[in-house]
């Protein structure tokens, strides 16, 4: 996928997006040249790895904390549930209004 990318930019096939790999694959370094294909990968693994870590983390303590509070627990299960609820209903309507609107 990286080398895909940095060939159709090179070959202008391709137009600069904002993602992180077109980014990574524009800039260059103090003496002007590009980073290479694996420190790109590594760069993007190291992402990953940081973005998961951290999710995981937060849900860690939220599910901790909720186990400690029986309180607080019951009523995010009630608000979750009535938001549940409401999504349901909300796309139940908009669903059954677009196939009247198809047929």
């Amino acid at each position: 996928m990286i080398k895909q990318r940095q060939t159709e930019l090179s070959q202008k096939r391709a137009t600069p997006k904002p993602d992180i790999l077109s980014q990574m694959l524009l800039s260059t370094d103090d003496n002007g040249r590009f980073s290479n294909e694996v420190d790109i990968a590594s760069y993007l693994v190291g992402l990953l790895h940081a973005g998961y870590s951290t999710v995981n983390a937060a849900l860690t303590f939220v599910m901790k904390y909720l186990a400690e509070h029986a309180d607080v627990s019951d009523e995010v299960l009630r608000v979750f549930v009535d938001g549940l609820c409401a999504c349901v209903l909300v796309t139940k309507y908009y669903c059954s209004k677009r196939v009247k609107e198809w047929i």
